[in-house]
């Protein structure tokens, strides 16, 4: 795990000119981090309305303080929304292999919407 994280370390750093792939790293070391802390894919099982909550604390917390110190708050946030990405495609995926893929001309967009 840890050669894994340094790999990762060494290529964020030759990108470290562009912001935009250090955060990117960020989130990446956030994921790997939770890897070590929790039981594996458990973010998969977790309410979608947990995803939210999560990620309003940590905008919350960051607009109540908005500077470099507060990255982390960001990057968690980050973190938090691809998760609940991934954990959307996933329940559609599943629900598509068990109902078959629809016609792309009959999808209607709010069958999209997170489940209460």
């Amino acid at each position: 795990m840890k050669a894994a994280y340094n790999k990762i370390k060494d290529v964020a750093f030759k990108l470290y000119q562009n912001d935009f792939f250090y955060m990117f790293f960020e989130i990446a070391k956030t994921m790997m981090d939770g890897k070590n802390k929790y039981p594996k894919n458990n973010w998969l099982e977790r309410d979608p309305k947990e995803h939210l909550n999560h990620i309003r604390k940590h905008l919350d917390d960051y607009e109540q303080d908005p500077c470099i110190a507060k990255l982390e708050d960001l990057t968690h946030a980050a973190t938090r929304i691809i998760m609940l990405g991934e954990q959307l495609i996933n329940q559609n995926i599943y629900e598509y292999a068990i109902r078959g893929i629809p016609d792309p001309k009959e999808v209607d967009a709010s069958q999209f919407k997170l489940r209460p």
